[in-house]
């Protein structure tokens, strides 16, 4: 009734139950010939116990599956088994630490020294090359089975990947002395890459899903630069259709690279790093977790990384510059043509932020009276996210002068992807969440196109 639906909206609780059924209350009428599953991935799962999860992002992954046929939809949803999903199941307690906020109860006495996280297996998910994968990218995917959503468990793609956390020492032989800790993640934001059929080298290279995963590395060489105290490596993967690995290629960085998204284009792949630093004592002392001690630097750039994907073509890697700000997700780059080795220029479409938004603040302890509810986000203190367009000038020689920006519209937005696109051609749609308000930061309530070229908008908002 009304008001049990008042007090589960009022109070910091989940109803995890998994269900299947097919949806018979529709306004309108589903069009026959939309056909096909769609998959989407999420926190499901705010608390264990009589225990509230500190932050949203540490919800336990539930896939959801809509499929569509002939006119009807089955909805189907569960939760990806973890391992720690299940012991924490059994136990109907926390168990396990997370990234955001969320630790088992005992303060720092009961967590310091236990660096291991728990996959929650809840940003993303990817179907293609046969496998339906659960991504979360500070460790290895979770399989599922695409008919009836069961976790069929750990994905380390054929060996390719080692389990652990994003973490290395820079010595292998020690890596593997750290069991669980020193790892081979994978992103949460991989790109399928289409060949064109009009080129002869994609025919040969076929359809690859091309993705990375990073680790920190511990670094004196930082400390005495004063960048931190972490040196980063990305792992650079395209795999074939049949998930084996046609590239695996490390990247190595200065400083903490925290970087959540990337693109690729038919010559290039491209990294934005974000100005920030990680401090891992409290981390290791129990005190805190992860996200909460990423602080930001607004007075140094943020890096744009330009890596040739073949190494031996000639092309040269770049390391561009901005103004400080900080991007989570890319929509999708190309290259506009010219110059014997291809493009000398790359567009890409992002989502800025005009500085890291603390997580640390937005943190919520279920012993903290004075902590607002998880729900009840201050979104006017929070950086609004807008859609830029960045223009790379490879041919300029000069870091800053390489980059020019664009924002055709104010209005706050997230998750931009663009429409169907013939392969290696431009675009200039980009479809995003977005806010009610043009000028402020508020939930998003609708979904916008906006024509990267002319400025056009036009925006849907489907009611409350």
């Amino acid at each position: 009734d009304s008001a049990e639906k008042k007090d589960w909206a009022v109070g910091f609780c989940t109803h995890p139950e998994e269900e299947a059924y097919y949806v018979t209350d529709v306004e309108g009428e589903i069009p026959a010939e939309l056909r096909g599953t769609l998959f989407r991935n999420g926190p499901g799962r705010l608390d264990r116990g009589d225990h509230s999860y500190a932050h949203i992002f540490d919800g336990d992954g539930m896939l959801c599956a809509f499929a569509f046929d002939d006119g009807r939809l089955h909805f189907r949803n569960r939760f990806v088994r973890t391992r720690e999903w299940a012991e924490e199941e059994a136990a109907d307690r926390l168990l396990h630490r997370n990234t955001f906020g969320t630790q088992p109860r005992g303060g720092w006495t009961a967590n310091a020294f236990n660096m291991i996280q728990k996959n929650v297996a809840n940003t993303h998910v990817v179907r293609w090359g046969g496998k339906l994968l659960a991504l979360w990218e500070a460790a290895q995917p979770y399989a599922l089975d695409p008919a009836t959503l069961e976790t069929r468990g750990i994905d380390t793609l054929g060996g390719t990947l080692r389990q652990g956390m994003p973490f290395t020492t820079g010595s292998e032989a020690l890596d593997n002395a750290l069991p669980g800790l020193s790892g081979d993640p994978l992103s949460a934001h991989g790109r399928i890459d289409t060949p064109d059929p009009a080129s002869a080298r994609d025919a040969a290279r076929g359809e690859r899903y091309v993705t990375y995963g990073y680790r920190a590395q511990p670094s004196a060489d930082a400390v005495i630069a004063g960048r931190g105290a972490f040196d980063s490596e990305l792992m650079i993967y395209e795999f074939d259709s049949a998930w084996k690995a046609a590239v695996r290629r490390p990247l190595r960085l200065q400083g903490f690279a925290f970087v959540h998204d990337f693109a690729v284009t038919e010559n290039y792949y491209l990294w934005f790093q974000n100005p920030c630093d990680f401090d891992p004592a409290p981390f290791v002392l129990g005190e805190k977790n992860p996200a909460e001690l990423i602080t930001y630097d607004g007075s140094r750039p943020t890096k744009i990384h330009v890596v040739p994907r073949d190494p031996a073509s000639g092309r040269q890697q770049r390391e561009l510059e901005i103004d400080a700000c900080f991007v989570f997700h890319h929509g999708r780059a190309y290259e506009e043509a010219g110059g014997e080795l291809g493009a000398e220029t790359i567009v890409i479409d992002s989502v800025v932020l005009e500085a890291f938004p603390d997580f640390g603040s937005l943190v919520r302890s279920p012993d903290d009276a004075d902590k607002a509810e998880l729900r009840a986000t201050p979104f006017n203190e929070i950086p609004i996210n807008r859609l830029k367009r960045f223009t790379l000038d490879l041919a300029e020689g000069d870091a800053r002068a390489a980059v020019t920006q664009r924002t055709p519209r104010p209005r706050a937005v997230e998750f931009p992807c663009i429409g169907n696109v013939a392969p290696r051609k431009p675009h200039s749609l980009v479809y995003t969440a977005c806010a009610a308000s043009a000028d402020s930061n508020n939930p998003f309530q609708g979904v916008s196109r906006t024509d990267m070229v002319t400025g056009e908008e036009r925006a849907h908002f489907p009611g409350p």
